[in-house]
């Protein structure tokens, strides 16, 4: 929610990691502060199942690395495992943060490619235009 609320994604991400139950805390703070910067070389370290204490971390980490929407996608593919799973979360928080059509958003080619892609830009078109008022 706080993405939504317009926090830039490092803050929200830190704010979750702190606020998390105590149980997966430590990991998804560790993924934020690490070093390691290749998203399938720390899947080795976290695990790739959809458990949260493997999903959560390995999450945090794509969204901390990835430069763009298309870099995320393809963080996680790459990491394998359950990367459909990570995929909702991954995309729901790349999307809000960077948008559709914009150089570091989800690609408008890709869209497209949906059936009924061009409904659905107008759609959202539509409704983004609806909120601007």
């Amino acid at each position: 929610t706080e993405i939504l609320s317009g926090a830039d994604l490092t803050t929200a991400l830190s704010h979750a990691a702190d606020t998390a139950h105590s149980d997966i805390r430590s990991a998804l703070q560790d993924a934020l502060s690490t070093t390691e910067t290749s998203s399938t070389d720390y899947a080795e370290k976290t695990g790739r199942a959809c458990h949260l204490p493997m999903a959560g971390p390995l999450i945090f980490h794509i969204l901390r690395h990835a430069d763009n929407f298309s870099d995320a996608v393809e963080r996680n593919n790459r990491a394998g495992g359950d990367n459909a799973g990570r995929s909702l979360m991954i995309g729901s928080a790349m999307g809000a943060v960077h948008g559709v059509a914009r150089d570091t958003g989800i690609p408008l080619s890709w869209a497209l490619k949906l059936r009924d892609g061009d409904q659905i830009w107008t759609a959202c078109q539509t409704l983004a235009a609806m909120s601007r008022t």
